[in-house]
Parts: C-alpha cells; structure tokens; sequence
C-alpha cells in the first residue's frame, strides 16, 4: 500500500489546487465572452474539429469559386479570395497544422459540453499541461539525485520554467500555428518526466509506453519534433539495463517504446494519405499565403542554417529608452534574450560519467540534449525562423540550465559553492526578468 504524503506535500498540492481555481477564476472573469467557449467554431482548429466530428476530412467553407478558377490557385493572383494558411488541395480546404489539440481538448469539449473550445483555451490548457510536466520531471530528478537545491535558486527554476521560455509571449498572441508549438512543447515534456519516473518504477515499461504515447503526440502536434524521439532512447536504454530483481527484458523494452508511437504515426500516414494523397504529405506544401505559391518552395536546406543560427542564437533585441527598455518583433526571435541559460548549461560538466554521480542524473541530462539537438535539427534548417518555433530550442535549453544549475548544487562545496550558486541564482534573475519585461511589452 502506498504510504500517504507527507503534510509538507498536502500543502503543496494544495496549494497548486488553490492557484489552478484561482487562474481559471480570474481568466473567467478578465476575458470577454466567447475567448474560450463559443456556440458555433471560429477559429480554424474549431473549422477542422467541426470537420471531422462531422464525417469528413475536408473544412465545411468552400474555397472562392474565382480562386479555384485560376490557372494557378496557390499563386499571388488568389490574394483577394484565399483564406491565409489554410491548406488547398483537390478544391478543397485543409487546416494543415498538428492534430493533436484537436485529439486531446477541442474535441473532447465538444463532444462532452456541445460547444467549441477556442485556440486560447486549448492553448491556455496545454501550456498549463506544459508547465506542470516540466516541473514534475525536474522534481522527480532533484528525488532520483537525492539534491539540496537553496530556495532562491529552486524559487527561480520554477520561474524561469514558467516564464524565463517566452511561453507568455505566445499567449499574448494565439493561433493555429502558436498553439502547435505550445501542444508540442506539453507532449515533449511530458515524455521526459515520464521517461524518468519509469527508471524507479515497479513497472517501467507502463511509463515508458507513457512517453512514448506522449512523443506520438508531440509528432501529431508539429511533425518536424520527429527526431527529439531521441530522447527516449536513454530511458530506454537505463529501463533495461537496470540491474534489480526484476529485469525488464528487451522485448518488453522495445514493444512499450514502440508501440504506441508507431500506432500514432500510422494514424498520421493514413489522415495525410486520405486528405493530401501521400504517408508524408502533411499540407504545408499546398498552404495558401503571402509567400505565393509553396508547392515551388525549398523549406529545408543547409542555406537557411546561417540566419537561423544567428536570429535563435545571438541576434539583439532593440534598445529603446522606455520601459521595458527592449523591443522585439516576436516575428524575427532575438537569441541573446537567452544568454543567461549559458551560466546553467556549463555546470552540466558535473554530471559527467563519474562513480559518485547517480544513473538517473547521467540519463536525464543525455535525454534533454537529445531533445535539444532533436529539436534544433529541422529548427535550423527551415525556410524562416520565426518566434512561435522558438520553443523548440528554449525548452530544452531551460531544461538543461535547470539541470546544470542542480549539478552545480550537488557538487561544489564551501565558498566555490555558495559563488556557483550565486551565479546560477543571478543568471536565472537576470533570464526572468528579461523575459517577463518582453512579455509585458507584447501586451501594449
């Protein structure tokens, strides 16, 4: 039988119950009607929900009869009758982005309550799903590590976690494409934490099958997070190479990684088939926007990697004499807003492979770099590089810091201690409070 929480963790619990009633009250009562719920769909995630909870595939609203007239209905000569990314294919209508927050929110809701959930709700609910995935896996890490974290600088992981990635930024402004990013940054984080809750499981491959349930649904989210699936591999790995008296055999190891994973992307090969006439084809070819026609478009190549790395990685917000003091177009993404993450990511030299350093820290941390370099590979190989995608690079980024800045923790001692330490808490102030200062600039 499972021992009951300790009273320090009722209050915790509580706590988080009181804060999620007391969020989901002040949203009520600070947004306009219709942000959330509305009678009839409205944006283009409830236009596709609305599809297929009807029988078909394809959007109810029929193209422009002059557009579909034209020679070439993906060309600019469609700008005053298409609609602006959404997907054309054989006269029909499309939402092209991942079907995952239709699977786990817009249609749950309206089957269950009749109405349509909008892309700020599913939106605010996958990035609250987000938030509370990545601090339960750091906090399963600080367990499996046996960590003493000093409260300044737990305080100002959970903010920087919360806020230090810029996901506020995203909800200043949702749409389709943002809540793609926010769904695949939930599903992500949710593969980690569970990834490493099965290394002390007494049936690992339950939470493995979990993460890669979770992974399935980041790929359904947005496609191009196909390589963080990486990131399994490790907890994979340390499942079965776990020496107790109940071994996991290989076997099991490899149904439970790839099983449910695999039943996803069938699903996703047979939607893409029945809607584009191609397993691979997921629509962004036959996008209708600004760019003319995308069918003529190379939207991977090594040419793009340059200004890529520049605008994720070092590229300067605009110094202005007003507060916050900075400015930035959340259309072009300023990477030295994350600078600060270096003072973390430099103390993961602490969990190299050494005797005193636990199984679960080793794993943990090969699994974040997995999903970073997952992550990054088709991030910075892509047509453009705009602010909703940033998430890709600074969630793991953040999770790496955080992991650093816990081996920085673990490891230095005396007075080298308390100066890491110092470093790291200044490092995650300074990372806070740029960001949120950003965030508040985007509300004006």
């Amino acid at each position: 039988m499972n021992s009951p929480l300790p009273a320090n963790r009722w209050h915790a619990v509580l706590a988080l119950a009181l804060l999620m009633v007391v969020l989901a009250g002040a949203l009520a009562l600070l947004t306009p009607p219709g942000t959330f719920f509305t009678r009839t769909a409205t944006d283009y995630y409830g236009w596709q929900t609305d599809a297929y909870l009807s029988g078909q595939l394809h959007l109810k609203i029929a193209p422009h009869p002059a557009m579909l007239a034209l020679d070439n209905p993906w060309s600019t000569a469609n700008a005053p009758y298409y609609i602006r990314d959404l997907a054309l294919y054989d006269g029909r209508y499309f939402v092209y982005s991942g079907i995952a927050p239709i699977l786990t929110v817009m249609a749950p809701v309206r089957l269950a309550t009749g109405w349509f959930a909008t892309e700020t709700f599913a939106c605010v609910v996958l990035a609250l799903v987000a938030a509370v995935a990545t601090l339960a896996f750091l906090a399963e890490f600080r367990r499996q590590c046996a960590i003493q974290v000093p409260r300044p600088l737990g305080a100002l992981t959970v903010l920087m976690t919360l806020i230090g990635n810029g996901a506020l930024c995203w909800l200043a402004e949702i749409g389709n494409t943002q809540l793609a990013a926010v769904s695949g940054w939930a599903f992500q984080s949710l593969m980690l934490w569970a990834g490493l809750r099965a290394l002390r499981a007494t049936h690992p491959a339950r939470w493995l099958a979990l993460a890669s349930l979770a992974f399935g649904l980041s790929v359904a989210s947005r496609p191009s997070l196909l390589f963080a699936g990486a990131a399994l591999l490790p907890f994979a790995w340390a499942v079965w190479r776990k020496a107790d008296d109940e071994p996991v055999s290989l076997g099991a190891v490899a149904v439970a990684v790839l099983a449910p994973a695999a039943i996803i992307g069938a699903g996703l090969a047979w939607l893409n088939a029945a809607r584009f006439g191609s397993p691979l084809e997921f629509g962004i070819r036959f996008t209708l926007s600004h760019w003319g026609d995308t069918r003529e478009l190379t939207f991977f190549s090594f040419s793009h990697l340059g200004p890529n790395l520049w605008a994720y990685l070092v590229a300067a917000p605009q110094v202005v004499p007003e507060w916050p003091f900075v400015e930035v177009g959340w259309r072009a993404p300023v990477g030295a807003l994350f600078l600060p993450y270096l003072a973390g990511i430099f103390g993961l030299r602490t969990w190299g492979r050494v005797s005193s350093v636990p199984a679960a820290g080793r794993v943990a941390v090969a699994a974040a770099v997995a999903l970073l370099i997952g992550n990054a590979g088709p991030l910075l190989l892509y047509l453009v590089h705009w602010s909703r995608y940033w998430l890709d690079l600074v969630v793991p980024a953040t999770l790496l810091a955080s992991l650093g800045w816990m081996g920085i923790c673990r490891n230095a001692q005396g007075t080298r201690r308390r100066a890491r330490v110092g470093l790291a808490i200044s490092a995650a102030a300074v990372n806070v409070l740029m960001i949120a200062a950003v965030f508040f600039e985007t509300l004006d």
